[in-house]
């Protein structure tokens, strides 16, 4: 089995490709906000968790977003750590998921069967012809605003998001704030509009093939 990684424009593709005769093909995507998969016997689950990255005004730390596992494996107990990882919330009221405002978002990491290349189509909600959908949803990102914060990856969140469970979601908000993510619009500034509006919230699809 051999795995390749590469970069088109700002779209990374995963995809891992058989080489052995009988063996399975496939490629691997995460969906944001949900603790499952497409539900389909071509899709398997490997794992589900929290959608974690850096607080929200703290400088440094990575500019992505991990899925956490639910349980975590330590090889360390007493290992020492300076930085953190932070529970993801959406923020503001009013944006796609407004009853799951400050809520931590689930995630899942899901196995494609028989494909082997995948990929985020931002402004979109359906996939090329050929290819599979895997869930639509929505562009969030880092707030770009105030000056203490710092770039992040857009993410596809899905369009049924959901609030993790097995997390203590009270007294998030404010000053609690963890990691947060906001919706993005297109800037009517170098983008022609229409077609793009800048008061719609950017649709986006995960497909396969």
């Amino acid at each position: 089995m051999t795995m390749s990684v590469f970069l088109l424009g700002s779209v990374l593709f995963l995809s891992v490709l058989s080489t052995s005769s009988g063996a399975r093909t496939g490629t691997v995507y995460t969906v944001w906000g949900k603790s499952s998969c497409r539900n389909s016997a071509d899709t398997e689950k490997i794992y589900d968790g929290f959608m974690a990255g850096k607080r929200f005004n703290v400088n440094g730390g990575g500019s992505n977003h991990l899925c956490l596992p639910q349980t975590p494996n330590y090889s360390k107990s007493n290992a020492g750590a300076s930085s953190k990882l932070y529970g993801t919330v959406l923020i503001p009221e009013g944006g796609p998921f407004t009853p799951i405002t400050n809520n931590i978002l689930p995630c899942a990491v899901c196995y494609a069967k028989g494909r082997t290349a995948q990929v985020m189509i931002p402004a979109a909600a359906e996939c090329p012809f050929s290819w599979k959908t895997e869930y639509v949803g929505y562009i969030y990102a880092e707030h770009s605003g105030p000056s203490d914060r710092q770039p992040s990856t857009y993410q596809c969140i899905h369009s049924s998001a959901e609030a993790a469970t097995g997390v203590n979601h009270f007294g998030l908000g404010g000053t609690n704030t963890p990691s947060v993510i906001l919706p993005f619009a297109a800037a009517c500034h170098g983008l022609p509009c229409p077609p793009y509006d800048e008061n719609k919230v950017l649709t986006c699809v995960v497909c396969t093939k």
